[in-house]
């Protein structure tokens, strides 16, 4: 008699789009990059059954100066990270100042339309470049 494979019989998400590597922290902030990994792993649970999988995943997302940071801990057989998170908090020590709230309410109230970089937007870019400064940069 012919019994199916148990692990044959579930197939796995498709993974979620490609999450954009974190490096130096500024063409893509800490904190967008930081919005993908728990996303990914929810939307991908499946893949990520495991703290070495769901490690493994940041590793895999990060290079230049934020592989740096994580790099002598990551490679330690005997200091080794034992969380995904404790990976992440690693790299907000570094990209997190703890003046983010300032600086953003100072970026918004310096928000005007038609500014450098800005100046053919239209009103509706405006109105959404405004909204989103209000509500993510928490002003």
């Amino acid at each position: 008699m012919h019994t199916e494979d148990p692990l044959n019989r579930y197939k796995k998400s498709t993974i979620s789009e490609k999450i954009l590597p974190l490096s130096d922290g500024v063409e893509h902030t800490f904190l967008q990059w930081s919005a993908s990994i728990p996303d990914r792993l929810v939307v991908n649970e499946d893949h990520y059954l495991t703290d070495v999988s769901r490690r493994a995943l940041i590793w895999g997302t990060t290079t230049g100066l934020a592989k740096t940071y994580l790099e002598p801990q990551y490679l330690s057989a005997t200091h080794g990270f034992r969380s995904a998170e404790e990976m992440m908090d690693l790299l907000g020590s570094y990209y997190l100042t703890g003046n983010e709230t300032e600086q953003a309410r100072n970026l918004f109230d310096d928000l005007q339309m038609g500014e450098k970089g800005h100046a053919a937007e239209t009103f509706p870019e405006f109105k959404a470049r405004f909204q989103s400064s209000a509500i993510t940069e928490q002003v």
